[in-house]
């Protein structure tokens, strides 16, 4: 099969035919241009959602399934590395309870087992997993996802998925000195995900119910697995390379989330989220989230969140994702308070228009 890997923005414009909803979002132009002649009313499921400080606009495109309902902005996808910022806020929240700190070695706070297997993870901090900067290559490939399903049939745990997960790399040590660059990598949120847990004694799930989604207001996202099956979201469509071309991949999603990217929201559970953490500073400190947006590297990476400037003045934060059957894109201009969150059941769906949708909206 093929995996659809999680990508960096790249600049596009698209056009899908829609339905769209709106209460005066300045974007109305934008969105005419981008959503009037090619979108299947019966394909794969897509949601946008603006808002300003204001209004709010939103897209529906698609069917939840084939052969199923119009899609609704109410329906749920999978986030993929949208997700990631999560998990970071959430070990931000034990930094400030003086639990961690962003220094500590990954080593100390790890089964000692995982620890030996990746050659001792010696000088790789905290720190240095948010932010991609450990050198630990990613364990995802190919072959993981099917791993991973055959894994849920025999009945194993989740840390058995990810002791499985961290097996894939073993003995390949890291690709340069912690710290010494940036490499994209998932393995470093699986880690992230056993520390979390080790820490608070809870699984991710019930964590994030307790101390994210609960003080933010957010009914609608649950970790795959965790409180939501396949049936309970949009079927994500991928061509799998089997000559049966775009279908469905939902069998795929019958898995235990994990800390790179498994949450399950709604468009707008999502722009809950970073209003809560980037505007009213509900789930962290005012200090520690902006320790999170600093960009040391130029990598334009923070902790678990892309950060960019446009035309250097227009601070805009957010992530993209993907993964079996999904694309997600989002993007904050933190001064503005405008946010836009493009979501689709496709995967390779490139979903960058959601900047442009940003400057057209502030312009």
């Amino acid at each position: 099969m093929v995996l659809a890997f999680r990508i960096f923005r790249a600049a596009v414009h698209i056009c899908l035919c829609v339905a769209i909803c709106s209460t005066a979002v300045k974007a109305s132009n934008l969105l005419d241009d981008l959503v009037i002649s090619e979108c299947d009313p019966s394909g794969p499921a897509l949601v946008i959602y603006i808002a300003n400080k204001t209004d709010v606009e939103t897209v529906a495109c698609g069917a939840v399934a084939p052969g199923g309902r119009k899609v609704t902005t109410e329906d749920r996808f999978l986030l993929a590395s949208v997700s990631k910022l999560y998990l970071t806020v959430s070990i931000m929240q034990q930094v400030e309870q003086g639990k961690l700190a962003t220094t500590d070695l990954a080593a100390d706070l790890l089964p000692e087992d995982i620890v030996a297997n990746l050659g001792g993870l010696e000088g790789i901090t905290l720190d240095h997993l948010m932010r991609m900067r450990s050198g630990l290559p990613d364990y995802l490939d190919d072959q993981f996802p099917d791993d991973h399903l055959e894994m849920i049939a025999q009945g194993k745990s989740h840390r058995d998925v990810i002791r499985h997960a961290m097996s894939l790399i073993e003995g390949r040590g890291t690709t340069f000195e912690p710290g010494a660059s940036f490499e994209y990598s998932n393995t470093n949120y699986l880690l992230l995900q056993l520390i979390l847990e080790g820490i608070t004694g809870q699984t991710m799930s019930d964590y994030f119910q307790e101390h994210l989604f609960k003080p933010a207001g957010i009914e609608h996202t649950d970790l795959l697995g965790y409180g939501v099956t396949p049936a309970e979201m949009v079927e994500g469509q991928e061509d799998l390379g089997t000559g049966n071309g775009i279908e469905s991949v939902a069998r795929y999603h019958a898995v235990y989330g994990l800390g790179d990217g498994a949450l399950v929201a709604t468009a707008e559970d999502v722009a809950l989220f970073y209003r809560a953490l980037f505007r009213d500073f509900l789930l962290l400190s005012r200090q520690s989230v902006e320790r999170m947006l600093k960009d040391p590297y130029a990598d334009l990476y923070g902790m678990g969140v892309e950060v960019e400037k446009v035309d250097d003045t227009l601070l805009v934060v957010g992530h993209s994702g993907e993964h079996i059957g999904f694309s997600s894109d989002v993007r904050y201009a933190l001064d503005e308070d405008v946010i836009v969150v493009a979501l689709q059941a496709r995967a390779g769906s490139d979903l960058a228009f959601t900047i442009d949708i940003i400057v057209d909206e502030i312009e």
